[in-house]
C-alpha cells in the first residue's frame, strides 16, 4: 500500500511538473497587438513636462562662436483624437488637438522668455513626418515661435512610432523604424561633449 501511494503520488508531481513546463510554452506563443488608437476613438489626455539644460552656441565670425548658457522648461496639456493616416510610414500617424495649456520660459544667458500660443490657434493637427512632426492650424498659420513651442520631446505621436508592425509575443524584439527617434526627440541632431 505504501509503494502503491508513493507511485500515485509521483505521478501526480510528474504531471504536475509537466504541465508547469508546458505553460510558459503557451503563455510564450500567446500574441499581443501593440498599436496607436483607431481613427475617431476616444479622446485622450496628454500631458508633457520637460526640461533642457545645455550650451547655446552662436557663430559670430568665421570659426568664432559665443556660448551662452541655455535652459528651458515647458509643459503642455492637450486633448487629442486620434486621425486617418495621411501617407504611410510616419504619415500614418495624425491627431487633432485642442491644447488646454502651455506654459513655457526658456533662458538663454541673461534673457528670459515665456512664448505663448494665441487663444485662436490651440485646435491643431499633429501629422507624422519623418523628421518631426507637422503642425497646423485649421484657424490659420502658426508663428514660428509658436511652432518652436510645440515641438515638444516625447511627444505621443512619437511614441506611437516606437510600437511594433505586428502582433507580438511575450519576450519578442523589434526595431522602431530609422524615423522614429527624431520624431521622438523633436531634434534634429544632437550633439555631445
Amino acid at each position: 500500500m505504501i509503494a502503491a501511494s508513493r507511485s500515485s503520488r509521483s505521478l501526480a508531481f510528474a504531471f504536475a511538473g509537466l504541465w508547469f513546463l508546458a505553460l510558459p510554452t503557451a503563455n510564450a506563443a500567446e500574441q499581443y497587438t501593440l498599436a496607436p488608437p483607431a481613427p475617431q476613438s476616444a479622446v485622450q489626455a496628454v500631458e508633457i513636462h520637460f526640461q533642457v539644460a545645455g550650451t547655446a552656441e552662436f557663430a559670430i565670425e568665421k570659426g568664432q562662436s559665443l556660448a551662452h548658457p541655455l535652459y528651458a522648461q515647458a509643459t503642455l496639456k492637450f486633448r487629442e483624437r486620434a486621425l486617418p493616416g495621411s501617407g504611410r510610414e510616419a504619415q500614418t500617424l495624425r491627431a487633432l488637438r485642442y491644447y488646454d495649456a502651455i506654459e513655457a520660459k526658456i533662458r538663454v544667458a541673461d534673457h528670459e522668455t515665456s512664448p505663448q500660443l494665441a487663444d485662436n490657434r490651440r485646435l491643431l493637427v499633429a501629422e507624422g513626418r519623418r523628421d518631426g512632426i507637422l503642425f497646423y492650424s485649421p484657424q490659420g498659420p502658426l508663428t514660428a515661435l509658436e511652432l518652436e513651442l510645440l515641438r515638444a520631446p516625447g511627444d505621443s505621436l512619437g511614441l506611437f512610432a516606437l510600437l511594433p508592425p505586428k502582433p507580438v509575443a511575450v519576450g519578442e524584439k523589434w526595431s522602431p523604424p530609422t524615423w522614429a527617434g527624431q520624431m521622438l526627440t523633436a531634434s534634429v541632431s544632437v550633439s555631445r561633449s
